[in-house]
């Protein structure tokens, strides 16, 4: 029993270690990510963007990427990405991605915006009420009941 006692022991302290031992390779890590980002390819971006720490040079990459980025699935995986950071470029980018031509990408930002929950943003989610899309329509409507 005592080794058993022992061998649980030793998984709960490697657990613990993981985040003390991994945090350079982290931070190797994020910059692979970040080289990644600039990529060609839309999948090798997008794969990035899913992993990339929005801080930093990633955050201002990734801001960029939002409004400018051609592939509107790597726009769109900027969004979710963007919607896990606190500061206050990530809610600027996302309102001008209100503006992109995918109505897919504007729905995404739009939730973004939502889970961010800056009642700011209201004002800009307003107009996109009378939208062509009714997805977009829609999804601002929702944000708006949300967030207000």
């Amino acid at each position: 029993a005592a080794t058993i006692s022992d061998g649980k022991d030793t998984d709960a302290t490697n657990k613990a270690l993981p985040s003390e031992i991994d945090e350079p390779t982290e931070d190797g890590q994020q910059r692979a990510y970040i080289q990644q980002l600039q990529s060609p390819q839309a999948d090798v971006r997008a794969a990035a963007v899913e992993e990339v720490e929005p801080v930093g040079d990633a955050l201002y990459l990734l801001t960029d990427m939002l409004v400018k980025d051609p592939s509107p699935k790597v726009r769109i995986a900027t969004s979710e990405t963007l919607e896990n950071s606190d500061d206050p470029l990530a809610v600027v980018a996302l309102v001008k991605c209100l503006q992109d031509e995918d109505p897919t990408v504007i729905v995404r930002c739009i939730e973004s915006l939502d889970s961010l929950g800056d009642e700011t943003t209201v004002v800009h989610l307003e107009p996109l009420l009378t939208h062509y899309d009714p997805n977009v329509n829609a999804a601002a409507a929702e944000a708006i009941e949300s967030l207000q």
